[in-house]
């Protein structure tokens, strides 16, 4: 898990993080969460996407995100969670509080939700991130 981090992670300050530089995080505890519903409502849609990107033949535009080009990813690549290239599936991380994540992986994002903490610059979605440093901007910790 580092090493996913560190070979996503960007020196680049921006105004989300206030122009200031951080410089290496680490990894001190790593949770698994899963939500069968979701990855079986997940996987039928991925299914239908994948066929609709091999309809199109040639004319189909392949993308390819950073992070699939990090070595660390390709170890999160298993029999049951391959990503489907030709349907430009990406792992991508997602910045939020642990509390939201917890709620994410329960009953799924919620688009009304989106924004509630730095905004929508973009408008209204749920927004991904091809580099761990993007999303640690938009991630923080539970007020108790």
């Amino acid at each position: 898990c580092q090493g996913l981090l560190d070979e996503t992670w960007k020196f680049t300050t921006t105004r989300d993080r206030g122009y200031g530089r951080v410089f290496k995080f680490q990894v001190v505890q790593v949770l698994r969460n899963e939500n069968p519903a979701l990855w079986a409502r997940y996987s039928r849609r991925r299914e239908e996407i994948h066929a609709q990107c091999k309809a199109k033949g040639a004319s189909f535009k392949r993308y390819r995100a950073k992070t699939s080009e990090a070595r660390a990813f390709a170890a999160l690549s298993t029999r049951e969670a391959c990503l489907l290239e030709d349907a430009n599936e990406f792992y991508l991380f997602h910045g939020t509080r642990p509390s939201a994540a917890n709620a994410i992986c329960a009953s799924d994002f919620k688009v009304d939700l989106a924004g509630s903490h730095k905004g929508t610059l973009y408008g209204r979605g749920v927004y991904f991130a091809e580099a761990s440093s993007k999303a640690d901007e938009y991630a923080h910790d539970d007020t108790e």
